[in-house]
């Protein structure tokens, strides 16, 4: 209890002192590049696709979580409550998808959990940063997965750089949270290149609830930009209707992340 205390403390002076950062397209991808490209000797390790969904060693240690709503200190598996969250979500939102392409794909795990539970999926995913999509691909191969992936930045590229088909459906998963504040231009690309809608699972500060640990995240998230506007933004797009549910659970415990199920009408 005094070390949640404690960290609760340092948090929310951090949170009042740090200043508000400016989130550019160049920072987030010298920051990501450098970091995905650490994951190739983790790959080789791997020698099962389990291992590669959460590396031992470096995803699997405790730390402050959001658990239910409630602060906790231990191991918590969050890609794997997203991605079956995802899972989910598309099996009950768009059960007659028959392809899906993710926006911001990383290392691209999340597509090759998705090809495996639903093999029929058609997968395509676009990653900002060139080392994200090679390691991708090299995953993909080892562990016999048709999932494609290329670079793309889907805001600020053109049109000849969407390489893969419309697909029925896309998703984004803690990837609209890193763009500047085009966050509306991002959701219009989206959605342009899909038959059905997408599915997002992002940290939108505005809707964390009005409690400490909230009030505390909605600050410290608004100075770290993240997805500003974005509730105004999406309400604005034509031709949709959109659900919402805040999601009490997550890997950080000031995120209260937003489930948003945009569907075209």
């Amino acid at each position: 209890m005094l070390e949640k205390f404690k960290w609760l403390v340092e948090t929310t002076y951090f949170a009042m002192v740090r200043p508000k950062m400016s989130r550019k397209t160049s920072n987030v991808s010298d920051e990501y590049s450098e970091g995905w490209s650490s994951y190739a000797q983790y790959l080789g390790k791997c020698t099962t696709m389990d291992e590669w969904m959460e590396i031992k060693g470096l995803e699997d240690q405790p730390g402050f979580c959001n658990l239910s709503g409630e602060l906790a200190y231990q191991h918590f598996d969050s890609r794997d409550f997203n991605r079956r969250l995802l899972l989910e979500t598309i099996q009950r939102e768009f059960p007659n998808a028959r392809s899906i392409t993710e926006y911001g794909c990383g290392v691209g795990r999340n597509l090759l959990y998705l090809k495996k539970h639903l093999p029929h999926l058609e997968c395509y995913g676009y990653e900002l940063c060139q080392p994200g999509v090679e390691i991708a691909q090299v995953a993909a191969k080892k562990w016999e997965l048709d999932v494609g992936y290329s670079q793309l930045d889907y805001v600020k590229d053109e049109e000849a750089k969407y390489i893969f088909p419309v697909t029925d459906i896309a998703f984004t998963m803690y990837s609209l949270e890193q763009l500047e504040d085009t966050n509306k231009q991002a959701m219009e690309n989206i959605l342009r290149h899909t038959n059905y809608g997408s599915i997002h699972i992002e940290p939108v500060p505005e809707n964390y609830p009005l409690t400490l640990r909230g009030i505390v995240g909605r600050l410290d998230h608004w100075k770290a930009s993240y997805l500003a506007n974005f509730e105004r933004n999406i309400s604005s797009l034509e031709k949709v209707s959109i659900e919402r549910k805040r999601l009490d659970t997550a890997h950080s415990p000031l995120m209260f992340p937003t489930l948003y199920v945009v569907k075209k009408v």
